[in-house]
Order: C-alpha cells, then sequence, then structure tokens
C-alpha cells in the first residue's frame, strides 16, 4: 500500500481512538516525507484535524536533537514519522533521552513484511 494510503488509514484508525490527539510529524525532506506528508493532511482533512508542528531532516543525517526538541517543545502527543529504519532509530534514541515520550506512528516500509501493528509504542 503506498505511503499516502498507510497515512490515511493512520489518522483515521487512531483519531477514532483518541479524538483529542495533538498531531505533530518528522519527516525526510524528499519523496518520501512528501507522499506521506500528502496522505497525512488528507487525513486530516477526512477528521477535520490539522498538524499542529512539521520538522523534517536532510537525508543521511545523524543528529535529531533539534527536530525532536522543536517537537517536544510543541508539546505534541503523536508524532507520525517518514523516516527510514536507522532515522527512526535515532529519533526514537533522542526522544528517549530528553524524556520527550509522545505516541510514534510509522507506516511499514514497502518491502517490510509486517504480520504486527507499525505503531511504535
Amino acid at each position: 500500500m503506498p505511503y499516502f494510503q498507510q497515512a490515511r488509514a493512520i489518522i483515521k484508525s487512531l483519531n477514532a481512538t483518541k479524538a483529542d490527539r495533538k498531531w505533530c510529524s518528522l519527516v525526510q525532506d524528499d519523496d518520501l516525507g512528501s507522499e506521506l506528508m500528502s496522505g497525512v493532511d488528507s487525513g486530516m482533512k477526512q477528521v477535520g484535524k490539522t498538524v499542529s508542528e512539521r520538522t523534517t531532516y536532510k537525508r543521511g543525517a545523524t543528529d535529531f536533537s533539534s527536530q525532536v526538541a522543536r517537537l517536544k517543545g510543541a508539546n505534541c502527543d503523536t508524532v507520525i514519522l517518514g523516516t527510514t529504519l536507522r532515522e527512526t532509530v535515532g529519533t526514537l534514541s533522542e526522544a528517549r533521552k530528553i524524556g520527550f515520550t509522545p505516541q510514534f506512528v510509522a507506516p511499514p516500509p514497502p518491502t517490510a513484511i509486517c504480520s504486527r501493528s507499525s505503531v511504535v509504542p
């Protein structure tokens, strides 16, 4: 399933379980991030919400301290990630280091075979 459709489904599903979420995003600054955010924006429009804080990173980045600090400063409780595996680990590590504990949500990579939820607790 394309990232656009995955993102719309994630928004719809999570909004149904907790409608008062403060949504934020961290995505790669390229086609991956653009496609995912198009789906996020479409899903948000369907549920009558917006993304409160948006941040990006350049492909190959290894330091996510400024992005994570920005998301924490915005009091995000749900962060949708448009990140590759290495960048996801870097983001979660930085969040843990500064005590930022939102629900992180990431669609599975297109090559993944998933039998479990892609929502990261």
